[in-house]
């Protein structure tokens, strides 16, 4: 009889926690372009938020000198949903940039663009990977998109393509999810 319920009691368990294992492994994790300005916030941008519903989140951009950030809102089926996110985080890693060295950033950004854009990649990856996502894959998944589909190697601005590519591995919240799933 001990058997019998336990054997049910690990039954009724399994069959209880089964749909929320469906569930968690079936969840899209698209975001809904209208819910980026909610994310640019969380992730600690103060800028006045742009929102275009009109412009494709390719056309986000951040303009430190006003601590703007334009945020394009308008589902784009031409550029995969992992993109539009890395984009938008890496704008968002720009105003993050301006807010901690709002005097000094403008001048150093103009002697090494290359430095801030690669440090705004491994942002977006970062905080990718503090939304629970895999930031450093998503960079690298956003690249190779762009470089298959547009020909983009990279730029002298921003760097090389495989610079661009790995600044995920560089991401402190990417680092500490490694870690945790390494000790499991």
């Amino acid at each position: 009889m001990k058997l019998k319920l336990t054997v049910a009691a690990m039954l009724a368990a399994l069959f209880i926690a089964l749909p929320f294992e469906v569930a968690f492994t079936a969840y899209d994790w698209r975001f809904d372009p209208t819910e980026y300005p909610k994310m640019v916030s969380w992730a600690g941008c103060t800028a006045d938020a742009d929102i275009d519903q009109h412009d494709s989140v390719a056309a986000s951009y951040y303009i430190p000198g006003y601590h703007v950030m334009h945020i394009g809102a308008r589902d784009d089926s031409g550029i995969p949903y992992f993109a539009g996110l890395i984009i938008l985080l890496h704008e968002t890693g720009h105003c993050l940039q301006f807010q901690a060295d709002p005097e000094g950033q403008m001048s150093a950004y103009r002697q090494d663009p290359v430095k801030y854009e690669l440090d705004a990649d491994r942002r977006a990856a970062d905080l990718a990977c503090s939304m629970g996502l895999d930031g450093k894959q998503l960079l690298r998944d956003t690249f190779q998109w762009a470089h298959d589909v547009l020909g983009y190697e990279g730029d002298p601005s921003h760097g090389t393509l495989a610079q661009r590519m790995s600044q995920g591995d560089a991401a402190p919240a990417c680092m500490r999810r490694v870690e945790t799933w390494a000790s499991m």
